[in-house]
């Protein structure tokens, strides 16, 4: 039987990742494992471990749509008969899950929006870290899926209570910045199958489902921020990663059912008007709002040793908890405002390719421990 007194921050939330891919039939014909071996997984829970990989504030449920079908009988009663389905079968099911954001995290997500465009290499510096590369995808079948799992119960339980979200993969990863404050924002997922099933025993949150280590969130104090290659000063920035993922066929289980789109980045990123942080940054904060194309690099935290030629500007050394964004962006729109009276410029951009490519259109790169975590 399932607990009969559990709070809501005793939930659970897991996802598992297929190491070697698979098909969308494979995974929605199979419960989750979370053996370790065959998967790799990351949790979040409000306990003892891995207390970071969440909001503390938000329990998002999985669910599956619900559709009725109305009946328009002559009884003589004034009230409709309707009956009520569940979907179950194959269709695309959104979860958005809030994070504060690590390196141990990301790396999952990435992998799974990233698909075939994600590679792993051992650190240079630094042996005992792997760094995780992700670049515009070329290929739009997804090979790589996962499940996401809400344990409603403790091991003991016995019940098909626990949600699960089945062939998933990541479609969007929203990540904001602020001065003060921690990593965090949303993940949604586009998934293929929801079932409700009994994982006591069987991927127990507790023993089988493996967790990241508790590596606090990134936070913004570890962030450097490079405009044209100038270091400059935000109080404030705001990234949003999307595949535009769509399912175009809900009856099929084959891998084609699901197509990756074209890839975009948009943000904001809040600068100083007269940035002096730098020499030349006022030139170029002044061509960015020209509409002059620009590299904006977003680096959070150090791996202990460089992956990149920009680990070194990081504020402070964080070993195996680091993240950067490498991008070619375009203003799209801008205001002016200020903070504390100094005059600020809060600027909307997004990613653009040049027509011989040569800045690079996005890379994004991650450093964990290999201890923790390895792909």
């Amino acid at each position: 039987m399932p607990d009969l007194c559990r709070n809501i921050w005793e939930d659970v939330y897991a996802l598992e990742i297929f190491q070697s891919g698979t098909t969308l039939a494979n995974i929605v014909a199979n419960n989750p494992v979370f053996d370790g071996l065959t998967t790799k997984g990351v949790r979040g829970i409000y306990g003892t471990s891995a207390i970071y990989n969440l909001l503390p504030t938000e329990h998002p449920n999985l669910k599956a749509q619900q559709g009725t079908v109305k009946k328009e009988l002559a009884t003589g009663r004034s009230i409709d008969n309707v009956v009520s389905y569940t979907t179950v079968t194959i269709k695309p099911e959104n979860f958005v899950l809030p994070v504060l954001f690590n390196a141990h995290n990301l790396s999952a997500y990435l992998k799974l929006m990233f698909q075939g465009a994600v590679s792993v290499a051992d650190g240079v510096a630094n042996p005992d870290l792997q760094v995780m590369t992700a670049v515009p995808y070329t290929e739009t079948c997804p090979i790589i899926y996962g499940n996401v799992v809400k344990f409603m119960q403790g091991e003991g339980g016995g019940s098909a209570v626990d949600q699960a979200l089945r062939g998933v993969i990541v479609s969007r990863i929203t990540l904001r910045s602020e001065e003060g404050g921690l990593v965090e924002g949303e993940v949604e997922f586009m998934g293929s199958n929801f079932a409700q099933l009994d994982l006591a025993g069987t991927a127990g949150p507790l023993s089988k489902c493996l967790p990241f280590d508790s590596t606090p969130a990134l936070r913004h104090e570890d962030l450097t921020v490079l405009l044209g290659g100038v270091t400059v000063s935000t109080p404030r920035v705001e990234l949003e990663i999307n595949s535009n993922a769509v399912m175009h066929f809900y009856n099929e289980t084959a891998a084609k059912a699901i197509n990756l789109g074209m890839l975009t980045v948009t943000g904001t990123v809040v600068v100083p008007w007269n940035d002096g942080s730098s020499e030349g940054a006022n030139k170029q904060i002044t061509d960015y709002i020209s509409g002059v194309d620009k590299t904006l690099t977003l680096v959070w935290g150090n791996p202990n040793g460089a992956v990149d030629t920009l680990s070194a500007n990081a504020k402070n050394n964080i070993d195996g908890n680091y993240f950067s964004a490498a991008l070619n962006v375009r203003i799209t729109d801008y205001d002016q405002t200020d903070i504390d009276g100094l005059p600020m410029l809060d600027t909307q951009f997004a990613i653009v390719q040049d027509e011989a490519n040569t800045n690079g259109t996005a890379t994004f790169k991650v450093a964990y421990k290999k201890s923790v975590n390895l792909w």
